[in-house]
C-alpha cells in the first residue's frame, strides 16, 4: 500500500537547475540510502511481467537496496511476494535470479527450514535447535 502523499517526507533534492547532477549522487552512500528510502521503498516496483511467472511454481527473485524478494505464483495461480531470507541464519532462500520450485515449499538448502507458499514456517528439521523455530534468529 502507498503512503498518502501528506505523509511523505518533503522533498530535499535539487532545489534549483543544475547542469547535471552533483557527483555525490553517484557514489555517496547516504545519498543512496536517501534515494531507497525517499523512491525505491516507498512506491510500487515492477518485477517482472505476470506472464513470466505464467506456471504455478514459477518464481523470479531480485534485489531492491538491500533488500531480497522473491515473487512466485503458488499452486491456486495466486501471485506472492516475500523476502528472500530465512529467518534462522537469514540466508537466501532462493538462489537461482528465475525458475521452478521444486515442491510447494520454499526451503533453506542449510539446514532445510521449509517456508509453506504462504510464507509460514512449516518444517524445521530435528537437528536444528528448539529454541530457533519460536525466536526470529538464533
Amino acid at each position: 500500500m502507498q503512503p498518502n502523499p501528506s505523509e511523505r517526507d518533503p522533498y530535499y533534492g535539487l532545489t534549483s537547475l543544475q547542469p547535471t547532477l552533483p557527483s555525490a549522487a553517484c557514489w555517496d552512500a547516504d545519498a543512496y540510502r536517501r534515494d531507497l528510502e525517499a523512491i525505491w521503498y516507498r512506491s510500487w516496483l515492477m518485477v517482472c511481467r505476470e506472464a513470466d511467472l505464467a506456471e504455478p511454481l514459477a518464481f523470479r527473485s531480485v534485489r531492491i537496496g538491500s533488500q531480497e524478494i522473491v515473487v512466485l505464483r503458488d499452486e491456486t495461480g495466486a501471485l506472492r511476494a516475500f523476502h528472500n531470507t530465512c529467518r534462522h541464519r537469514g540466508s537466501q532462500l532462493c538462489q537461482e535470479s528465475a525458475g521452478r520450485l521444486k515442491a510447494r515449499l520454499l526451503t533453506w538448502p542449510y539446514h532445510a527450514w521449509s517456508y509453506s507458499l504462504l510464507g509460514d514456517l512449516v518444517r524445521v528439521p530435528r537437528r536444528a535447535c528448539a529454541r530457533c523455530a519460536t525466536r526470529p534468529a538464533c
